[in-house]
């Protein structure tokens, strides 16, 4: 394959037009996207590969919780790769949407509906083993359909929803700040009790003393912030709360990738040069909605076009309504996704990785100027809050 002078990276081999960032897992050949995987070798890899990924995720299974996930995202990619579901809509079936009747129905309602056997539901149930040999054609066709429509996954709940991540209190800095202890905590601490404030793992932490922010008026320069500034904020974060529900709450395997989705999606972090066209709540939003209706159909967990724009406006909502400590939060577990990004040595090439570097200062200075916006009009969260909440329909 033709090499790139300065990266070494091979050229696609489906396309021989773009550099690969990817191997084929059963033939090894170098591909660039999810198009040229699914094209090469006519189509018998992607084949070959989710047929037996779904029989080594099925066959013999103890269904944990890790289990169940890893065998619902086997049975998405193999019903993906059989035509039955589709990612871009997020496994819905349309209502009669494209039938020139206009009336499609179901031919077997059952099929709607998850029909495995009292034996195997209970089987289930009780944490055993699901042998997908003992399921008949109907159960395994319905199965695969139910964990399609996410029937069968628990949803992820973001960590902004948490009651803790609303306690969590951090300074000026980002770091956590400094709180009184009271007389009861003061007597239990002397006693060797350990404190209570400890929060959920699954809530980003405040800053450490390597990633404490500088004050807005240095790295502005004592410059007056552009009103726009605020709905750079609601762009780029839209882009963190999308981006975290693709990959269920939890990106630490693949953070690359997450980067890369957090800049083809936003205009704010992937520009270079200065932004134009988010000047208010409509278009900070919009702009990301109209960038993720163009991913790729593999991310299983993108919701579907027709509900971006509610998913994304109601939980900006919720976060801008929670305070300036959950914004701050938001924008440090953003910072730390590019920054582990920018460094690493395999996957992504060095503008990629340099592109993560300049995402990674905007989602810092964006931080910020958030705490400096609202230490200097307390009432500018809420009012951006209303702004976000008036996009979501009744």
């Amino acid at each position: 394959a033709r090499m790139d002078p300065e990266s070494s990276t091979p050229t696609c081999e489906a396309c021989t037009k773009s550099y690969s960032k990817y191997a084929c897992p059963r033939c090894a050949a170098r591909v660039c996207s999810l198009g040229c995987y699914n094209a090469h070798n006519g189509g018998r890899c992607r084949e070959v590969f989710h047929g037996e990924g779904l029989r080594d995720a099925m066959n013999g299974l103890v269904v944990d919780d890790e289990g169940k996930r890893t065998m619902i995202e086997a049975l998405k990619r193999q019903g993906y790769a059989d035509g039955v579901y589709d990612f871009a809509n997020g496994g819905d079936e349309g209502e009669g949407e494209g039938d020139e009747d206009g009336d499609a129905e179901v031919e077997d309602e059952d099929a709607a509906r998850c029909v495995l056997s009292e034996t195997s539901l209970e089987a289930l149930s009780r944490g055993e083993m699901l042998d997908v040999n003992a399921l008949d054609a109907r159960e395994l066709a319905s199965f695969r359909a139910a964990c399609a429509r996410g029937e069968l996954v628990v949803p992820w709940t973001p960590w902004w929803m948490e009651k803790e991540a609303g306690e969590t209190r951090v300074g000026a800095s980002g770091a956590r700040a400094v709180e009184e202890i009271s007389e009861n905590v003061r007597e239990d601490l002397g006693k060797g009790e350990t404190s209570t404030t400890e929060t959920s793992s699954s809530i980003p932490s405040p800053a450490t003393a390597a990633e404490v922010l500088e004050p807005f008026d240095v790295l502005s320069g004592g410059k007056t912030p552009p009103e726009s500034l605020r709905w750079h904020c609601v762009n780029a974060l839209a882009a963190y709360v999308l981006v975290k529900r693709i990959f269920n709450g939890d990106w630490t395997d693949d953070e690359a990738t997450a980067a890369s989705l957090l800049l083809d999606i936003s205009s704010v972090l992937g520009a270079r040069t200065a932004i134009g066209g988010i000047e208010c709540a409509t278009s900070a939003t919009h702009d990301v909605v109209e960038r993720a209706a163009r991913l790729a159909p593999a991310r299983a967990l993108l919701p579907p076009p027709s509900a971006l724009p509610r998913v994304i406006s109601t939980e900006l909502s919720i976060i801008f309504s929670r305070g300036i400590n959950v914004i701050i939060l938001a924008f440090l577990d953003l910072s730390r996704v590019l920054n582990s990004a920018s460094m690493s040595s395999g996957g992504a090439s060095k503008p990629a990785r340099d592109a993560f570097r300049a995402a990674r200062l905007k989602s810092r200075y964006l931080a910020a100027y958030s705490i400096s916006t609202a230490a200097g009009d307390p009432d500018a969260l809420d009012a951006i809050a209303r702004a976000l909440g008036a996009l979501t329909p009744p």
